[in-house]
Formats: structure tokens, sequence, C-alpha cells
């Protein structure tokens, strides 16, 4: 929030995130839903803001993972890998991202008066704006996103060890990698049974074991449940003692008396 000139306190920003992250097993992305509108009523945060936020999460994870992707694909052996996913393909589908990407940052304002079902994309341009004007912000965005894909292979790193799985670093990192893009294809809430089967089919595919791919996600969702009951039930009293989501019309009462 900081990145549109607005403060929250690290926090109430901590609590946000994990109790909303409860409602990521619900189905059409409530969670992101749910924090867009709790910051609108408690910040009287702009939902175009937040949707330039969003985004710009995505193109930094996006930034990392391609780039981390293109240097293990340089430096090691992925033939398997390639034997069952043609290069065209992967090509295709980069390709396919980057003009997305590019559409999104160049696509001209003036297309908005060529036809009135396109004065929607006024919200699409104002988030661009806010995204570009959000200067030094993107770089931390970058940062938190490598942190987080060192995060995620150190936990596959540990779960392989504790099942005494012998595994190559550079395939733990490529499975840390792989799984992050698992959200495109997020079919079901909080992404249950897609991540799992994701997983599975490329450690099939990369040492010829699914099965212990499918055991490593496993373990990794009961970790994830664990976390977000346990600080998503904390956030949830915390937030309710500020007037937050869990206080009911209290947070809608505090929002309008800050409007008056």
């Amino acid at each position: 929030m900081e990145a549109f000139k607005r403060k929250i306190s690290f926090g109430e920003a901590f609590y946000v995130s994990q109790y909303f992250s409860l409602f990521s097993y619900l189905p059409l992305k409530a969670g992101i839903i749910a924090e867009g509108a709790y910051l609108k009523l408690k910040h009287n945060f702009p939902i175009n803001k937040y949707i330039a936020g969003t985004i710009l999460v995505y193109l930094a994870n996006f930034l990392i993972y391609f780039l981390a992707g293109m240097f293990l694909v340089l430096f090691f052996d992925f033939s398997k890998v390639f034997q069952v996913i043609r290069p065209l393909y992967l090509i295709l589908f980069l390709i396919a991202i980057l003009i997305l990407i590019l559409a999104y940052l160049f696509l001209p304002e003036s297309i908005k008066n060529k036809h009135k079902c396109f004065k929607y994309l006024e919200y699409l341009f104002q988030s661009r704006r806010d995204l570009l004007d959000s200067g030094r912000y993107i770089f931390y965005l970058v940062a938190v996103s490598a942190a987080v894909l060192i995060v995620t292979t150190a936990r596959l790193l540990v779960i392989f060890g504790v099942l005494n799985y012998q595994i190559s670093f550079h395939i733990v990192l490529m499975l840390a990698i792989l799984t992050g893009f698992s959200f495109i294809v997020a079919l079901t809430p909080g992404n249950l049974i897609v991540r799992e089967a994701f997983l599975g089919g490329l450690t099939y595919i990369m040492v010829g074991d699914a099965n212990i791919g499918i055991v490593v996600s496993v373990f990794m969702r009961l970790f994830d449940l664990f976390w977000l009951i346990i600080f998503g039930a904390i956030s949830s009293f915390k937030l309710s003692a500020k007037g937050g989501p869990a206080s009911g019309g209290k947070l809608i009462s505090n929002s309008q008396n800050e409007n008056v």
C-alpha cells in the first residue's frame, strides 16, 4: 500500500494477509476479493490501486521464476522434461504471457474511445498508471518474490530429506519454480488437487516417480493448512479488536464515519 501513498502497519498487513488467505479455499478467488473489499472499507484504498498491486505481485513472481527457470535450463540437463513438454509449446506459452504483459504495459489509452464496451478498460489504464508510479517498490516486490522462491525450495528440500529421498538441488529448484506457475491453472479453491497433481506429474517426468511428488505436495498442503488455521484464527481476533472484518458491522460503521 505504501507504493500508492497509503499507510498500513506491518502488524495489520500481516494479519490481513493471513486472515484472508483462509478465504482462498472458497471459490472465485474469494481471498483476493475479500481482501480488496476490506482495504476499501477500512482504509478507503481504491479498488483500481488494489488491482494494480495484485498485478504487480504476479509480474514480479513471473519475472523471478522465469529468470531462475531460464538459468537452470541453460546450465543443467532437463532433457527428460523436453521429451514430454515440447520446447515449441513452452516457447509459445512464454510468448503468449509476454504478449499479455506488453499489451498491459503499452496498450494505448485511446482505444477506450473506440467502442463503448472498451470504456471499462479505464480501470486497467488507471491501474497501469499506478503501477508505473510505484517506483522503487517494484524492486522490493521482486526481492520478496525471490525470497519466496528460496523459502519454497527450502521447504521442498526439507520434506524430501524427511522422506529420505535423494534428489538433486537443481531439480528441487525447478520443481519450486514450476509449482509456482500452477496458479495459472488454479481450477479449484485453494488450488486443491491441482497442485498435488501438478507436482506429481513433474516428479514423474523428472525422476520417474509420481508418488513422491504427491506425498511431498500433501505434506506442504498440511503445513499450509496448519499455518493458516493457527495464524488465521489469531489474525481474526486481532482484526476484530481493531474493528476488522470479524467484527461485522463495526467495520462498515467506521468506514462511514471516515467519509463524513
